[in-house]
């Protein structure tokens, strides 16, 4: 494993958490402004 890969293995686990944590406070603000 070169640290190429190393870089890009961390980028894409990075930014697939940033999505997940974006899009969870996304829902949780969607479904309190519903109630």
């Amino acid at each position: 494993m070169t640290a190429f890969d190393l870089i890009a293995i961390l980028s894409v686990s990075g930014l697939a958490i940033f999505i997940s944590s974006i899009m969870a406070v996304y829902f949780m603000k969607q479904s309190q402004s519903d109630h």
